[in-house]
């Protein structure tokens, strides 16, 4: 599952994401809110889902329906393939970076070399923040991250916790899923749902 990548290739998308890094460092809240007035209300103390634009409609059906909408509403963060352009757009990502306090990232091939999904796992590991990761294929994981590829190696030795494998069955990573978001949920309630202020 973890292979080595090419070394110009991996510092391309190094250095890439690396300036995106910097970018997703800065914020100015008051930005956000003149752009996108209900984002804060609705994204803070809610989930963060990183992954790849091309993985948008399976994530949809595999994870978004079955198990985010009935804990988060429409609250949670989940970019669209098409929405991503516009210096507005990025200014929100960083924003739902910092607001949120729950963060899955969505692992299959398509994030391999990705600048932007190893930018936001830079911002997530360089904050400690509790990641989910949802292993939708195998990967060559050191083409996405190298502390997602030591995580990886982990779980294959200790079956660790925090990684939910849909790769053989989607409802067991379903339920799996599910479970971890509600240990989440116990922990760090989501203000706005269910029944919490409009």
């Amino acid at each position: 599952m973890c292979m080595n990548e090419p070394g110009d290739q991996a510092d391309k998308t190094a250095n890439s994401a690396l300036a995106l890094g910097d970018y997703l460092l800065g914020f100015d809240e008051y930005e956000v809110d003149a752009s996108y007035p209900n984002a804060r209300r609705l994204l803070t103390g809610s989930l963060f889902v990183c992954h790849a634009g091309a993985d948008f409609h399976k994530i949809i059906e595999l994870i978004a329906f079955p198990v985010l909408t009935d804990r988060f509403g429409d609250g949670y963060f989940l970019h669209n393939r098409k929405s991503g352009g516009s210096q507005d757009y990025k200014v929100l990502v960083r924003a739902a970076l910092h607001w949120c306090d729950k963060f899955v990232v969505v692992v299959s091939q398509n994030v391999e070399g990705h600048e932007w999904v190893r930018a936001e796992l830079d911002w997530l590991y360089r904050h400690a923040k509790p990641l989910i990761v949802c292993l939708l294929e195998d990967i060559r994981a050191s083409k996405v991250h190298p502390k997602l590829a030591e995580g990886l190696q982990l779980w294959q030795n200790e079956q660790r916790e925090s990684i939910v494998d849909f790769r053989q069955s989607a409802l067991d990573g379903q339920a799996h899923l599910a479970s971890l978001l509600d240990k989440q949920l116990t922990l760090r309630p989501y203000p706005r749902f269910p029944g919490g202020p409009p």
